[in-house]
């Protein structure tokens, strides 16, 4: 479910699907930038309504900046002006010692997280108002990758509730509050399914394990879990210049054995890596590693292990056994039914 950025509200209409990080003439993360409240939602898009008000906002804030030169061309004419450059770069470079960002790191990495900053604030100052917010991101984005089913209604609208920012919304919604209760009364109470949405780390079938692929689990770790994707991507990241080929397939293997090895404290299901392993482990006859390496979450146990194993070779025999059937039918049919009867007929002494 793709939402919002800003209102949080769910995106239906192609016109809401506006990338922050688009390419044109504006680009809505460059005024997220600039915003100084902190954005909890994650989402890579907004929707038309933010955009255009987002627009003002840059707008409006350039038209501030140019009265604001006009008004100091003036003053610079009159004589009236005081140059305040240098208390500005004495509290921009106190500033920077602490916080040093380029221009491009903020347009490839945006994130949600921002507070007032004072030239004050130590390394430490900083680190204590931001790591706590981190990790109950990271955490709830956990959660929810670990989550094999969500309840959605039976028509197949979602009709997800968002909270009311005007007298018309709080109108509406206290009138659909007032029609459930209706229905509720009235026996008329809407049904539920359970839509499977569990990840590609459990799916352990035989047919899963044989389309796996880490390219498709690095994908959904970064769509599902981006700020806990980003943090093993900053950490998996080579130092050295290499090949964008093969630096891609490296991140992507570290990223995805770093988030299953993490992810199985908290669901002892996400085992599709670890099946891999041992796998590769059995085949290669080193079978006494996998205690070792379970106790690491890098194998599974030799319990489930066997189970599996015993679940993809249950047909491994099945094309044989239709031959032999086939076989048998020929034979069936070349062979007269008759024959052991016409036999006995033809020597009824042996009889």
């Amino acid at each position: 479910m793709k939402s919002c950025r800003l209102c949080s509200i769910e995106l239906k209409s192609q016109l809401d699907f506006n990338v922050i990080n688009g390419s044109g003439e504006f680009r809505p993360i460059d005024a997220i930038c600039q915003l100084s409240f902190s954005i909890v939602n994650t989402s890579l898009y907004v929707c038309r309504t933010c955009k255009a008000k987002l627009k003002s906002y840059v707008q409006s804030k350039a038209k501030t900046r140019k009265i604001e030169d006009e008004l100091k061309g003036i003053c610079d004419k009159s004589g009236t002006a005081i140059s305040t450059t240098s208390n500005t770069n004495e509290k921009s470079n106190s500033l920077g010692k602490h916080l040093q960002f380029k221009e491009s790191d903020s347009k490839e990495c945006q994130t949600n997280l921002s507070f007032p900053h004072d030239a004050n604030n130590s390394s430490d100052t900083v680190a204590a108002a931001i790591l706590p917010l981190i990790e109950k991101e990271v955490h709830k984005e956990c959660h929810e990758m670990c989550r094999e089913s969500i309840k959605v209604p039976a028509d197949g609208q979602n009709n997800a509730q968002t909270k009311p920012k005007s007298r018309r919304d709080l109108f509406q919604s206290s009138q659909k509050r007032k029609a459930d209760n209706q229905n509720v009364v009235a026996g008329n109470i809407k049904k539920f399914v359970k839509r499977d949405v569990r990840s590609i780390l459990k799916r352990t079938s035989k047919e899963d394990i044989m389309n796996f692929t880490f390219e498709k689990a690095n994908e959904e770790l970064q769509e599902r879990c981006p700020l806990f994707w980003r943090i093993l991507k900053a950490a998996s990241r080579p130092h050295n210049m290499m090949d964008k080929v093969n630096s891609d397939v490296y991140l992507s293997t570290s990223i995805v054995t770093a988030a299953s090895v993490c992810l199985k404290n908290r669901s002892q299901r996400m085992t599709t890596v670890q099946l891999l392993i041992s796998l590769i482990i059995n085949h290669s006859s080193y079978t006494s590693t996998l205690v070792r390496l379970k106790t690491m979450r890098l194998a599974v146990s030799y319990t489930y292990f066997n189970k599996k194993l015993d679940e993809f070779g249950e047909s491994h025999d099945e094309a044989i056994n239709q031959m032999l059937e086939v076989e048998r039918k020929v034979l069936q049919k070349k062979i007269p039914a008759q024959q052991p009867t016409s036999v006995n007929q033809q020597n009824p002494e042996a009889a």
